[in-house]
Order: C-alpha cells, then sequence, then structure tokens
C-alpha cells in the first residue's frame, strides 16, 4: 500500500516542479539554470505521461 502512494507521489513530482518552474517564469526568473531543469522536468513528464498512458492499455487489453 506504501509502495503505490509512493509511486504516485513520485509521478507527480515533476508536475509540481514544472508548475514551480511555471511560477519562476511568472515572476520574470528565468536564467540558463532553469530552462535547462525546466527542459528536463518537461522530458521527465512526457515519459511518464507515455509510460501511463502505456499502462492503460495494458489494462484495457487485459480486461478484455
Amino acid at each position: 500500500m506504501a509502495r503505490k502512494a509512493n509511486r504516485r507521489h513520485i509521478a507527480h513530482l515533476p508536475r509540481l516542479q514544472l508548475a514551480n518552474f511555471v511560477n519562476a517564469i511568472t515572476m520574470r526568473i528565468m536564467n540558463q539554470s532553469t530552462a535547462a531543469a525546466m527542459a528536463s522536468l518537461e522530458e521527465q513528464k512526457q515519459e511518464l505521461d507515455a509510460a501511463i498512458q502505456a499502462e492503460h492499455v495494458k489494462a484495457a487489453l487485459i480486461r478484455g
């Protein structure tokens, strides 16, 4: 049970971090470091979204 909750927490970290970067940009805090970190987080988010979608497809195939 704790493992599942931990996975959910980890899956949301990139979104939370991305939201923090959006806030930084809104406050006009942008430099090479924040740009690189934001690009990395966006890539992680895309990978997680793809993995989640793959799991949904697997679940649908199993259910028939």
